[in-house]
């Protein structure tokens, strides 16, 4: 757990907690946002179709009060490296906020050298949530962020972590009152970062480790569905949060090898009813039968270029005898 301190004013006032609200499941594809301000504007709202990012309003207030993007691929780097989940979630009032962004897709597996029926193990590297957060006049702030990757209803792999912060003079609205320290949110929350302060910033960074799903070559119609979320609870009617996680939560390779063997199989594509070419083996390490022989041609080239040089340095043949049919520094321009 990582503790921050920082360092600011706290005005006398009184806090409020929120009830949890909690959001209704996202259709498939779907951005979803929901809010629940201390004013009792409360509202679950999906974004248009088709629509790739989407900014709503959240009325906490008559005057001012919170802002949420959310966003999902594109349809043409689904889920890769140039596309992702996440969200940026502001507000200057205080409040209860959520938002959801879910995507959805049908896996094919094919192999232009393996059987159909072939066992195949599926390992899904995705990358780190990254994010910042920055908060002002704070008397109890909860952020928490989570990923996660499902194979045909079975969780593959997942990412989650709480941002808490607090204020030693107003501690933690949690289970009564609670201090504002280390083993505090250690009890209550998960994988917590503890901000203690009244305003400040900071960045965040979550790794979230590969998980495998089995199955076989030739199977079609397989369902993946990928989910980011951001949940904010801000207390205190002053009180401003952003937390800017925005288009952070990708795959980035698929790795697929034999069950029995771990060693990663040649020929696999695995594409998607949306029409993309997922990343497949594009991390994968050579299989162990062609090590050796890399290993014997990187020391024949340290051998030649070693024997080269020592040739333009005595014009003459090594004592060893040895001669190499190249000289690697004559590719040297």
């Amino acid at each position: 757990m990582k503790t921050i301190l920082t360092t600011g004013w706290l005005p006398l006032c009184c806090i409020f907690v929120l009830p949890v609200f909690f959001e209704a499941p996202a259709a498939a594809n779907a951005l979803l946002v929901t809010y629940d301000c201390s004013n009792g504007s409360a509202a679950t709202t999906y974004a248009p179709a088709g629509a790739l990012s989407f900014t709503v309003p959240v009325p906490c207030s008559a005057t001012s009060g919170g802002t949420i993007t959310t966003t999902y691929p594109t349809t043409t780097n689904y889920l890769t490296s140039t596309a992702g989940l996440g969200s940026v979630i502001h507000t200057s009032t205080g409040g209860l906020i959520d938002t959801e962004a879910l995507a959805e897709d049908a896996l094919s597996i094919t192999s232009n050298t393996l059987a159909p029926g072939t066992p195949v193990a599926l390992t899904f590297f995705v990358s780190p949530l990254t994010g910042s957060y920055a908060f002002s006049n704070n008397y109890f702030t909860f952020d928490e962020i989570s990923a996660s990757v499902n194979v045909n209803s079975a969780l593959v792999t997942k990412g989650a972590a709480d941002v808490v912060i607090c204020t030693v003079a107003v501690g933690i609205p949690v289970n009564g009152t609670q201090p504002c320290d280390e083993a505090t949110v250690d009890t209550y929350y998960s994988n917590p970062t503890l901000v203690v302060g009244v305003s400040g910033s900071g960045t965040l960074a979550i790794p979230i480790g590969p998980g495998t799903y089995d199955t076989t070559v030739g199977t079609t119609g397989l369902p993946l569905s990928v989910g980011f979320d951001q949940h904010d609870n801000v207390n205190g009617g002053g009180s401003s949060f952003t937390g800017d996680f925005l288009d952070p939560f990708t795959i980035m390779d698929i790795e697929a090898t034999d069950p029995t063997t771990g060693h990663p199989l040649s020929g696999i594509s695995i594409t998607g009813a949306s029409g993309v070419s997922y990343p497949v083996n594009i991390s994968a390490v050579p299989e162990p039968s062609t090590l050796p022989l890399i290993i014997v041609a990187l020391l024949a080239l340290a051998v030649c270029a070693r024997l080269a040089a020592h040739d333009d340095k005595r014009a003459s043949t090594p004592p060893t005898g040895l001669k190499c049919a190249f000289n690697p520094y004559d590719q040297l321009v």
